[in-house]
């Protein structure tokens, strides 16, 4: 019997390719070639797909998936190949019929897009994220696997949301800004702004806010032992 999956690409042949490799393969897609720049990959294979170089992927076979972590690489293999991208939500998460996909969006498995929301080109959303109502992701921006985003939100182009982390209503998160595993953010952030541990004060700005990283408090700022003054 003839296979009558459309044929697609991977660009990326890291985690998130894999993942997205083993996605396509569950629906009504055939991946046929990843494509990276690495040449140590070029030798393996990805769930059974050959790893080809780069520079092969303008010459097909089809559309690509782009499948890369990093923000900014993202956004400069987006803009330097010629290529059709998809868009492409996984078959075990849930998009709402309102919501919107731009050219190249990414939704991963176990995510969940509420009605009106909003994801630009090339955004991700990892695997088991929540995606509120009317929330908006710009061109490029990703939440990591298990992020809350809660209805009303905007993300700016290219902002990142680590893994677990959680934000509240109608916040703003400027272009390029970055957002900790496991933080909880309840204020705005400027762009590339960052807030590791804990969200940005009302009366901070990036410049000033320090890094948190939830280490615990040096010794001598911890309480004296029983007895002693």
């Amino acid at each position: 019997m003839d296979d009558e999956r459309t044929e697609v690409a991977v660009v990326g042949a890291g985690p998130l390719g894999r993942e997205l490799v083993a996605a396509l393969g569950a629906g009504r897609y055939r991946v046929v070639a990843v494509f990276d720049d690495e040449a140590l990959c070029w030798t393996r294979a990805v769930l059974g797909v050959p790893v080809r170089p780069l520079s092969a992927a303008e010459e097909g076979p089809g559309p690509c998936v782009l499948a890369v972590e990093d923000n900014r690489e993202r956004r400069r293999l987006a803009e330097g190949l010629e290529v059709e991208w998809l868009s492409l939500v996984h078959p075990f998460s849930w998009v709402a019929p309102t919501a919107s996909l731009g050219p190249g969006a990414i939704v991963c498995a176990g995510a969940v897009v509420q009605p009106d929301a909003v994801l630009g080109p090339h955004a991700v959303v990892g695997a088991g994220a929540l995606v509120g109502v009317d929330a908006r992701l710009e061109a490029f921006a990703r939440l990591g696997p298990g992020v809350r985003l809660a209805y009303g939100c905007w993300l700016g182009e290219g902002a990142l949301v680590g893994a677990g982390a959680v934000l509240s209503p109608h916040l703003r998160m400027g272009a390029w800004s970055v957002v900790g595993e496991g933080a909880v953010v309840c204020a705005d952030l400027a762009d590339e702004a960052v807030a590791d541990g804990r969200a940005l004060a009302a009366n901070e700005t990036p410049e000033r806010a320090p890094r948190v990283e939830n280490a615990a408090p040096p010794a001598e700022d911890a309480a004296p032992p029983a007895g002693e003054p």
